[in-house]
């Protein structure tokens, strides 16, 4: 979760607005900033849970 929150915050606080693409995120709409950070975190949540959970390939 602390990966996808840290592209959280070096995208929409970051790049994003530097290439005029997105207010920064304390311009934005509250509502529009916390779906983009959950999202963030899930996607973290979610690639963790996947590499914590390859297969080995040792027996």
């Amino acid at each position: 979760m602390a990966y996808g929150a840290a592209i959280w915050g070096v995208s929409y606080v970051g790049w994003v607005p530097a290439l005029g693409i997105m207010a920064p995120a304390h311009r934005d709409r509250a509502d529009r900033q916390a779906v983009m950070l959950a999202s963030h975190l899930m996607y973290g949540a979610t690639l963790g849970l996947l590499c914590g959970h390859r297969p080995s390939s040792r027996p």
